[in-house]
């Protein structure tokens, strides 16, 4: 359904009512009924990989210090202080990180014969997860589903990662704390996507569609003037069934997404960690 859809069955059930600021109320009523439960209808997965891979980075020797700086060229700011003793695999061979000079830039300890266009890898320590990230839902998990046997390649939760952010760009990221063996899957609830005017198509379901409307009407009705106290009298009468009709709804999709939900483990409701 579009937004101009439910704007035309507001118009048709009350006339009456002024819908300025329809849309932005629309998105309002989605996005709070988004937060009041872990909806599987917004549960959606990302891959996340076991290393960070380069395809030109340079390579600068000081024979001062015997120490060799690598640069990532493409400026991703991946490299991190927990990369210290991490490995680093540079055309084939690992080295391990001495030092991390920048985001940008690590110092090994073995001269190059190559100094740019090199192909390589480091462990990550970091994921920065996707734009439309809202809560965690549920624990990474290997995407191969075989769990090794080894507990420093599994993630387990809290102890092995930390949900941190957001950052002043509105980014969240998992801080990891294991050489991870291999991809993993993150589940996580996305934000729903927001209509942008009346032809634009409103991120709910089928089953949700009623408590949306629901949710206009009632806040579209307390926005009518009556002009006289019969008036007022009917108009509360349409506010109380909206808000009912709203509040039974919701509790009616509760029910049935219940059976559907995942166990977050110890994850807490707001995204970060219960412990």
């Amino acid at each position: 359904m579009n937004a101009y859809e439910f704007l035309r069955r507001l118009k048709d059930e009350a006339p009456q009512v002024p819908v300025g600021g329809f849309t932005s109320r629309l998105n309002d009523v989605v996005r709070g009924l988004w937060e009041s439960y872990r909806w599987p209808f917004y549960v959606t997965s990302v891959a996340m990989s076991a290393t960070h891979e380069f395809v030109d980075l340079q390579a600068a020797w000081d024979p001062g210090t015997e120490t060799q700086y690598i640069t990532d060229s493409d400026a991703g700011g991946l490299f991190e202080e927990r990369h210290v003793g991490l490995p680093m695999t540079v055309v084939g061979e690992s080295y391990a990180i001495l030092g991390v000079v920048s985001s940008d830039v690590v110092t090994i300890g073995a001269e190059l014969a190559i100094a740019s266009g090199l192909e390589g890898s480091v462990a990550r320590v970091r994921f920065n997860l996707p734009a439309n990230f809202g809560r965690m839902y549920g624990r990474p998990y290997m995407a191969s589903g075989y769990y090794s046997v080894w507990e420093h390649s599994m993630l387990e939760d809290p102890r092995h990662y930390r949900l941190e952010g957001p950052t002043a760009a509105g980014v969240y990221s998992l801080a990891l704390w294991v050489v991870l063996s291999e991809t993993y899957t993150v589940p996580y609830l996305r934000v729903p996507t927001a209509a942008t005017g009346p032809g634009s198509a409103v991120d709910v379901d089928g089953d949700m569609e009623k408590v949306v409307y629901a949710g206009l009407l009632k806040h579209f009705l307390r926005r009518v003037r009556a002009g006289s106290e019969i008036e007022l009298a009917q108009l509360q009468q349409q506010v109380r069934e909206a808000d009912l009709a709203y509040e039974q709804g919701l509790r009616a999709l509760r029910g049935m997404q219940a059976g559907r939900d995942e166990n977050v483990g110890r994850n807490a409701r707001g995204g970060g960690f219960a412990l």
